[in-house]
C-alpha cells in the first residue's frame, strides 16, 4: 500500500474542487476499480464533490437560468455567478447539518421526495442571509452596484414557492393553456405579487429564464394579468418584457439591413425571428393609436417592409444570373454549350432558401405582394429552365452530353432547395426519360 502525505492530499482535494464537471466525472470513472488506499480516498473526494455539485444545482434549480446568458439573445435579468457561489458557501457554513441530510437524500431511491422538506429550509436560510447579512455575500473585491444585485435577488427568494410551482407547470403552459391552467397561472402570479412589490416581476423573470423562446412570455403575461391593452400593459411593472421584444426586433432588422455583413441564410433566420415577434404582438396586444409601443411598431413595419422588399428584389436578380445566357431572337436562353458555373448556382440556392424562409410571415411584415411576385418568378424560372434543357436534348443533336447532364444536376439541386428531395428526383426522372440517355 502506498501512502500520500496529508499536505499533498489537501492539494489533491483543492484540485478536485477546481476541476470542471466533465473531467471530474471522467476521473471518477477512471478510479472506480482502484484498491490502493490513497487512490480510494481520492475517489471518495471526487464522488463527494460531484454529489455536492449535484446538490447545489438541485437547491437553486429554479434560479439557475437567471445566472446564464440567453441563447435567443433577448435581454433579461442576469445575476452574477459569485452570488450563487457565495450563497452556496454560506449554506455550507450555516446549515452544515441540513446539507449533510440533503446529500444523504440524493442517494435514496426517490431523492425528490426526500429533498422536498429540506430545500425550502435551505432557501429560507439564503433569504435570511440576503436580508440580514448581505455584506457577507459580496465578492472579494466588490464593485459599487454589487450590493444592489444581492438586494434585487431577495424578491426572487421571497417568491420561491409560487416560482417553484410556476416553473414546474411551465412545460404544460407552453404546450396548451386551457381555462384550468390559465386560472392556475393567474393564481400563482397573484400570489407572487402579494409577497412583495417585485414578486410578480420576479415570477415572470424566472419563467422567462426557463423558456428557450423567451418571446412566448408575452402570451403568459397577457393571460395572467388580463392586460391586453397597450395603454395598460406599457405602463405596468411588466412593461419591460414587451420593450425587450421591441428592442430585439429593431436590432434584428438593423442587422438584416446592413449589406454584406450576413449571409442570406442568416438574414432569413433573423428576419423570421423578428417577424415572429411581431406576430406575437399582433396576436396578444391591442395597440393604442398613439401608444408608445404602437408608434415604434409602426416604424418597424415600415422599415422591415422596405428592407425585405429590397432583399427580395436582390434575390430575384440573383435567380436571373443562375445560368449563363444568350439572346436568341430577342429571348434569353441558356447557353448550353458552356458548362454552368457553380458559384451562381450556390447563390441561387441560398436565394431560394431565403425566399421560402420568410414566406410564412410575409403578410406580418407588409411585403406579401413583393414576396408573391418573386415566388412566382422563381417557379417560372424553374419550369422554364427544365423546358429549355429538355428541348435541347430531345430536339437537337449538337450538344455536349456531359455539359447537359451537369445542367440537369444543377437544376435538380435548385429544385431540391424549393421542393425538397422529391423535386430533385423529378428533375432526374425527366432527364433519364429524355434522349440524353442515348448519348454517351
Amino acid at each position: 500500500m502506498s501512502s500520500v502525505a496529508e499536505d499533498k492530499m489537501k492539494m489533491v482535494e483543492g484540485l478536485v474542487k477546481s476541476l470542471p464537471h466533465a473531467p471530474l466525472s471522467q476521473m471518477e470513472q477512471a478510479l472506480m476499480s482502484v484498491t490502493d488506499d490513497s487512490l480510494l480516498r481520492v475517489r471518495l473526494m471526487v464522488t463527494h464533490e460531484l454529489m455536492r455539485r449535484q446538490l447545489k444545482e438541485r437547491i437553486f434549480k429554479v434560479y439557475l437560468p437567471l445566472f446564464e446568458h440567453r441563447e435567443d439573445e433577448l435581454n433579461g435579468v442576469i445575476f452574477p455567478k459569485w452570488l450563487l457561489d457565495n450563497m452556496w458557501l454560506s449554506l455550507n457554513e450555516r446549515q452544515a447539518g441540513l446539507i449533510d441530510k440533503a446529500l444523504a437524500a440524493l442517494s435514496v431511491p426517490d431523492p425528490e421526495v426526500a429533498l422536498e422538506p429540506i430545500l425550502p429550509k435551505l432557501i429560507e436560510d439564503c433569504l435570511s442571509v440576503v436580508t440580514t447579512q448581505a455584506q457577507s455575500l459580496l465578492p472579494q473585491h466588490p464593485r459599487k452596484n454589487d450590493i444592489n444585485e444581492i438586494n434585487d435577488f431577495k424578491a426572487f427568494l421571497e417568491a420561491y414557492k409560487p416560482i417553484c410551482e410556476g416553473v414546474s407547470q411551465l412545460p404544460e403552459w407552453r404546450a396548451h393553456l386551457d381555462d384550468e391552467k390559465t386560472y392556475k397561472l393567474k393564481v400563482l402570479y397573484k400570489s407572487a405579487r402579494q409577497i412583495n412589490d417585485l414578486g410578480g416581476v420576479a415570477f415572470f423573470e424566472t419563467l422567462f429564464s426557463h423558456m428557450a423562446d423567451g418571446s412566448q412570455v408575452l402570451k403568459l403575461i397577457t393571460l395572467a394579468t388580463n392586460l391586453t391593452e397597450e395603454a395598460y400593459l406599457a405602463q405596468s411593472d411588466l412593461s419591460d418584457f414587451g420593450l425587450r421584444l421591441i428592442e430585439r426586433i429593431e436590432e434584428t432588422i438593423e442587422a438584416v439591413r446592413q449589406k454584406g455583413r450576413l449571409s442570406l441564410t442568416k438574414q432569413a433566420q433573423l428576419a423570421s425571428h423578428a417577424l415572429g415577434y411581431m406576430q406575437l404582438f399582433d396576436t396578444y396586444i391591442k395597440f393604442s393609436k398613439d401608444g408608445p409601443w404602437n408608434i415604434r411598431m409602426m416604424n418597424i413595419r415600415r422599415t422591415i417592409g422596405k428592407v425585405m422588399e429590397e432583399k427580395l428584389k436582390a434575390a430575384e436578380k440573383t435567380l436571373d444570373k443562375t445560368f449563363p445566357t444568350e439572346k436568341v431572337r430577342g429571348l434569353l436562353i441558356i447557353k448550353t454549350e458552356v458548362a454552368p458555373d457553380l458559384q451562381p448556382i450556390e447563390d441561387s440556392i441560398e436565394a431560394i432558401q431565403f425566399i421560402l424562409a420568410i414566406r410564412a410571415n410575409a403578410s406580418v411584415g407588409g411585403f406579401s405582394t413583393q414576396h408573391t411576385k418573386v415566388l412566382g418568378h422563381l417557379e417560372t424560372k424553374l419550369s422554364g429552365w427544365l423546358d429549355e434543357l429538355l428541348f435541347v436534348v430531345n430536339n437537337t443533336d449538337d450538344f455536349n452530353p456531359d455539359i447537359m447532364r451537369e445542367y440537369f444536376r444543377c437544376l435538380a439541386e435548385l429544385q431540391r432547395a424549393q421542393m425538397g428531395n422529391e423535386g430533385a428526383a423529378m428533375i432526374m426522372r425527366r432527364m433519364n426519360t429524355s434522349k440524353l440517355v442515348l448519348k454517351q
